[in-house]
């Protein structure tokens, strides 16, 4: 491939935050599909950026780092993260973090946190993953009992992923209370949608950083048996982690460690609900290995986090230049039919890890095990031990808007 060989693309519209798209992104993907394996686009935060909509293209973005990188030093920037001008001092520190980084930065970072979201440690966190989920499940009945339906994100969809982080990094599980302050600023972090929305959460960002700064000075002074106090201990490459990287990962940690998964359970229990074709296929409890066709079909990720691109470049018959922006449109590619038999079908006995809902290559999801596991334990609650079907109320769940994400703000249920 050489610069001179391909076309400059110019930019087109595309809407990937409208409540129409978020209830059935299908149509747009299928579009999508048959246009290309590019489109250049404007998206809020981002700018001008290149979506891969096809498998092959899109997994190729996430492996290559010879051509495309997460950090941004790559093409100049002084920063990773290579954040804006008007983006608030806040933000910067935070940022630094494994999502912006790669080569050995990135790897000496990710040993230290990859055992504990290992299948082997999974073993023993499974316990807590039952006893969670059975007391989040009992939660949201006592509610549909007391008030007829209850919201099934707030009770269980963000309250158990919350809980089994918090547990795995020996946080206080309190924080996961729906009327704790943290509790309020995770959610208000994940509703930003603009700009004008990152100023919004800097108090939320503000105390998040204050309580995990406090617990990281606990465990300085006494430490104990949970994934903070290692983090705190451990010396990696010979170098402990500063004050500010170890604030950067367990932010990571808390905040990614339930986020997805959270969208991951209440998106795959509505496309049960809402979908008898989907309902009739569950005969059996499912398996972690099952929950892999939830997300592909439901992709709750629907685009990677933008890499750089490195170095002037013809990718698919489209000029990327240095410093351009590029990423993987994971709703896309996850129906690809050049890679799915029927991809914009939902069918449960081909589920395989085959797909990009958690990413490829070095910055595939350290959690997906977990998240895993998770889905599986509470869902198999829902469905086959307490029983919920949507409730009979005016706008029964209702989508956030949020670029990237296919999550729900809440998901009202009743008994079955």
């Amino acid at each position: 491939m050489t610069p001179s060989t391909g076309t400059r693309q110019p930019v087109t519209k595309l809407d990937l935050q409208s409540p129409q798209f978020k209830q059935a992104p299908e149509a747009t993907w299928q579009a999508l599909l048959e246009q290309g394996p590019i489109i250049t686009t404007r998206q809020p935060l981002l700018g001008r950026i290149a979506l891969t909509t096809r498998f092959e293209e899109s997994q190729r973005v996430l492996r290559d780092t010879d051509l495309f990188s997460v950090d941004a030093r790559c093409c100049g920037y002084r920063s990773s993260a290579g954040l804006r001008w008007w983006v608030p001092g806040m933000f910067k520190p935070l940022a630094e973090n494994l999502l912006t980084l790669d080569g050995d930065e990135h790897r000496a970072l990710r040993r230290r946190v990859d055992s504990a979201f290992r299948r082997a440690s999974l073993s023993e966190l499974q316990p807590h993953i039952e006893q969670f989920a059975t007391t989040a499940v009992s939660q949201l009945h006592a509610n549909i009992s007391e008030h007829g339906h209850a919201d099934f994100v707030k009770d269980v969809a963000r309250t158990v992923p919350q809980w089994v982080i918090s547990r795995l990094l020996g946080l206080d599980l309190s924080y996961s209370d729906s009327e704790h302050p943290v509790n309020h600023a995770l959610s208000t972090l994940g509703s930003v949608q603009g700009a004008s929305g990152l100023f919004t959460v800097l108090p939320a960002i503000k105390l998040i950083s204050a309580t995990l700064k406090t617990e990281i000075a606990i465990r300085r002074r006494a430490p104990r048996d949970d994934l903070l106090s290692r983090l705190i201990s451990e010396q990696g490459e010979g170098n402990a982690l500063n004050d500010e990287q170890l604030l950067a990962m367990v932010f990571l940690l808390y905040v990614a460690g339930h986020e997805t998964t959270t969208h991951l359970l209440s998106t795959s229990l509505l496309s049960v609900l809402i979908n008898p074709a989907i309902h009739e296929q569950i005969t059996a409890p499912l398996d972690d290995h099952s929950v892999h066709e939830f997300v592909r079909f439901n992709s709750p990720v629907q685009m990677t986090k933008p890499r750089f691109v490195i170095n002037d470049v013809v990718f698919a018959g489209i000029q990327l230049r240095r410093g351009d922006t590029i990423a993987a449109l994971v709703g896309a590619a996850n129906q690809d039919p050049e890679e799915f038999d029927k991809p914009s079908q939902f069918t449960l006995s081909n589920a395989s890890p085959k797909h990009l809902g958690f990413g490829a290559g070095v910055h595939a999801c350290f959690g997906l095990h977990l998240a895993l596991r998770e889905t599986a334990t509470v869902l198999n609650k829902v469905l086959f031990e307490n029983r919920v079907e949507l409730a009979n109320v005016p706008n029964p769940y209702q989508w956030n808007r949020r670029l990237g994400l296919r999550s729900l703000k809440h998901l009202t249920v009743t008994n079955s």
